[in-house]
């Protein structure tokens, strides 16, 4: 209630500059709330994707060690010859 009673008792100048804060303030809260929720979905899929990509190379290195083609390995990962030589 105290806090009710000081807001009643500002001058219209004060209240604006108080609201304006407020205003302020909050927006610069969901302005940090939506930039940490980017940062943890761009970070997550990046991740996936770099699981993923670490996937295909580990079956392309297993198709390699049981003697598939280059093109059957190719043609089932998508990795293109250079990658897979090099595996």
């Amino acid at each position: 209630m105290e806090t009710i009673s000081s807001l009643a008792a500002l001058s219209p100048d004060e209240r604006r500059d108080y609201e304006a804060d407020v205003k302020y303030t909050r927006d610069r809260r969901n302005q940090m709330k939506y930039a940490i929720e980017e940062a943890i979905s761009e970070g997550l899929a990046k991740g996936m994707a770099q699981g993923e990509n670490e996937g295909i190379r580990k079956v392309a290195r297993n198709m390699k060690e049981k003697g598939f083609s280059i093109e059957q390995i190719h043609s089932l990962t998508g990795l293109d010859a250079e990658e897979i030589n090099n595996l």
